[in-house]
């Protein structure tokens, strides 16, 4: 496909779907998926584990602050923070799931085929593309 995307973008997502969504006992399925759609590149990351609630998902989405015990959201909320400084409003995540069914997680992306400029400078090149 030869995109760039920011580095570790995918790695929180998936160690999420296997920490949260999955039990030892209860061993589930994940995909990790890339393409190509009208102008962008979705990467999803979709696994058959616990769900998450509504609430939980407009926390996320939102920005509202954690509570100390929720480890939850962490690696994904800094995927958002780290793709909203790459790609500002040319950037969107989805989620999408159904409490004790499934999680699917899409980011919408800019496909970049060379390194670009960092959203928001003049002349500084990006290196959190590779």
């Amino acid at each position: 496909m030869g995109c760039l995307v920011p580095r570790l973008i995918l790695q929180p997502l998936v160690e999420n779907s296997i920490v949260h969504g999955f039990t030892e006992e209860e061993i589930g399925h994940l995909k990790v998926s890339a393409k190509k759609e009208q102008g962008n590149l979705l990467l999803r990351v979709w696994d058959d584990g616990c769900g998450m609630s509504k609430e939980q998902i407009e926390r996320i989405l939102q920005g509202k602050e954690r509570e100390k015990s929720d480890n939850i959201s962490i690696g994904l909320e800094n995927v958002l923070t780290r793709i909203r400084l790459n790609f500002g409003e040319n950037c969107k995540i989805m989620i999408h799931s159904a409490n004790e069914e499934y999680t699917e997680i899409v980011l919408y992306l800019p496909v970049l085929t060379e390194k670009h400029e960092r959203v928001g400078t003049e002349n500084e090149k990006s290196s959190d593309c590779r």
